[in-house]
């Protein structure tokens, strides 16, 4: 247009901020884009999302408009367009007293997104108290066992809100996540897991049990005749934490032992820690060629063996192993060349991320988590 309606509008909104007043763009979440803010507007937005909340509503914030505000703000983390402080300053304000869902479900990705990223750096135990902390008011509405009459979303947030909480750290998580296994393996059929926390079960498990829990795991996708449940199984063993543990999953998957189709399943699990990762990378890379020969036909499991091996540690170095690693062209991609080109733009993405964040979240933390 003539530019009249954009001034109008312009104008009002000036009014609102010098008002000291909070307003949302984009109300109810109804066009595709995302919305920032002056730092003056998100602090009122923070102040209206952690007032407690009497109905759906915070402070007239409708739930569609906060689950908006913080897929926004960590979108624009990730482009370089917002301070990472504000993100979790509005993280923060969100664990107060949130009560839909719909909220946490859009939080609960974001930081385990966050989560991933600063995996590797000195500052990630702070980092953890203070995911734990946020997310201490959910952890209390959600129980371990479905109930009665409980909304469908808590059945997804549920597996996530675990593993997210077990990966910051969370003492008495990881220890009831430890004892359902167990109870679970001295008698399956007494003790299930329940279906949409089972594989969440299985990886905490393994992560924090140890070569027992290990051989145990390694027992049940040996014995399982569940299709899903050995998967399931197959996924946990690619979570330990211990190197030795993990080089025999890698060499359980190239065996012959793992069908070619699922072969892909231990190199994701592996690569979803940075330490992990970091392993894969190291051990993997010098079997390239034995790799594509035996892999490199399969469209369905060749590009994400590739893209697995593209992951973390988020550093330069890592980025300047894999340009020089392929640069001679002997070393063939062929069906995963997009797959692979995906992930290299995501791991200099993330290391770009982490150099920007690392200072400004240490003293996000030194301010609010001393």
């Amino acid at each position: 247009g003539d530019g009249v309606e954009e001034a109008k509008l312009s104008d009002r909104l000036q009014e609102i901020a010098a008002s000291g007043s909070w307003f949302v763009l984009n109300a109810d979440r109804t066009s595709f884009f995302r919305v920032n803010y002056t730092p003056a507007q998100w602090k009122c937005l923070f102040e209206a999302i952690s007032s407690p909340q009497t109905s759906d509503q915070a402070a007239g914030l409708s739930p569609a408009d906060r689950q908006a505000l913080v897929s926004d703000a960590f979108a624009l983390v990730r482009a370089d367009r917002l301070p990472v402080a504000t993100a979790l300053d509005l993280a923060v304000a969100v664990g107060k007293h949130e009560a839909d869902l719909g909220v946490w479900d859009e939080l609960i990705d974001d930081l385990f997104m966050l989560m991933d990223l600063y995996s590797g750096a000195d500052f990630f135990p702070r980092f953890q108290v203070a995911v734990t902390q946020v997310c201490s008011e959910i952890r209390q509405r959600i129980d371990w066992v479905p109930e009665p009459g409980e909304p469908k979303r808590v059945a997804t947030i549920r597996p996530r809100l675990i593993g997210l909480l077990s990966r910051a750290g969370d003492q008495k998580v990881i220890a009831k996540a430890l004892d359902l296994f167990s109870s679970h393996v001295a008698d399956p059929a007494g003790n299930p897991l329940n279906a949409d926390i089972r594989q969440t079960l299985f990886k905490i498990s393994v992560r924090y049990g140890g070569e027992e829990a290990y051989e145990q795991m390694l027992n049940i996708y040996n014995t399982s005749t569940f299709p899903e449940e050995k998967r399931n199984a197959l996924i946990a063993l690619g979570a330990a934490d211990n190197e030795s543990l993990l080089q025999r999953s890698l060499a359980m998957a190239l065996s012959g032992e793992v069908r070619n189709q699922d072969v892909f399943y231990p190199f994701m699990a592996i690569a979803a820690s940075v330490k992990g990762a970091s392993f894969l990378w190291s051990t993997a890379k010098p079997q390239w060629n034995d790799l594509y020969e035996k892999f490199g036909t399969l469209t369905t499991t060749w590009p994400y063996i590739v893209s697995s091996m593209i992951g973390g540690p988020y550093t330069e170095k890592k980025l300047t192993e894999i340009t020089e690693f392929f640069a001679d062209g002997s070393k063939k991609l062929g069906c995963a060349q997009a797959k692979y080109n995906q992930a290299f733009e995501k791991l200099k993405s993330k290391v770009a991320q982490l150099g920007r964040d690392e200072k400004a979240v240490i003293t996000w933390l030194d301010v609010n988590f001393p």
